[in-house]
């Protein structure tokens, strides 16, 4: 089984360093023509199944990889979108470090008002992606789009590493790909992780 794990393209929001968290944000000219290097990227593999963040800038990017795979049904996940960050979407993300900050806790379990810890965020990536390994047979290809959260939390967790570690895992920048390679015993192997080789050109 491999997993082709997905950054979403570019947004605004990145572009401008703006919390987005549940926000529906949209993506750039540039984000759609990432989405279509990465398509590039992927068009001879065959892939089997895809799952994608409900969110538009994860729909979106996925939609484009699937032009060249056009018999297979996206199928739209909430269990994996960005990490809620309540009254802080919208804003600068430097007022929710700075918040984390004042408070002296652990990044992972600062739950902004209205929103949900990095740790919570773990736990419903980590389950969804437990649960999506328990369903496909061992021969699948699957193509995952989400977020640099909950994407950095999964490689975290398959390289047996802690939440507090998660920055060492951060997707690079948008369209990032990991490739994860699973065999029958479960054991997990990386032919890529955030890769960003396709926007190299």
């Amino acid at each position: 089984m491999k997993i082709y794990l997905v950054r979403h393209g570019q947004t605004n929001e990145n572009l401008n360093k703006i919390s987005q968290g549940h926000f529906n944000s949209q993506l750039t000219s540039l984000g759609i023509e990432q989405a279509k290097e990465i398509s590039k990227k992927l068009k001879d593999i065959k892939i089997t199944h895809a799952y994608s963040s409900d969110l538009d800038r994860c729909v979106k990017t996925a939609e484009e990889i699937l032009k060249h795979h056009q018999e297979i049904v996206l199928i739209k996940e909430n269990k994996i979108r960005e990490q809620a960050k309540g009254v802080f979407e919208g804003q600068p993300s430097s007022e929710f470090k700075k918040a984390v900050k004042e408070l002296k806790i652990p990044y992972e379990d600062f739950k902004p008002e209205k929103g949900e810890s990095l740790r919570e965020c773990w736990q419903r990536a980590i389950t969804f992606f437990e649960e999506l390994i328990k369903e496909h047979d061992h021969g699948d290809q699957i193509l995952l789009v989400s977020h640099g959260g909950p994407i950095s939390c999964i490689l975290t967790y398959l390289h047996k590493d802690k939440i507090e570690n998660t920055k060492s895992y951060s997707t690079k920048g948008n369209t990032s790909l990991s490739i994860i390679h699973i065999d029958k015993s479960k054991n997990y192997f990386f032919d890529l992780v955030n890769s960003l080789q396709h926007l190299e050109n």
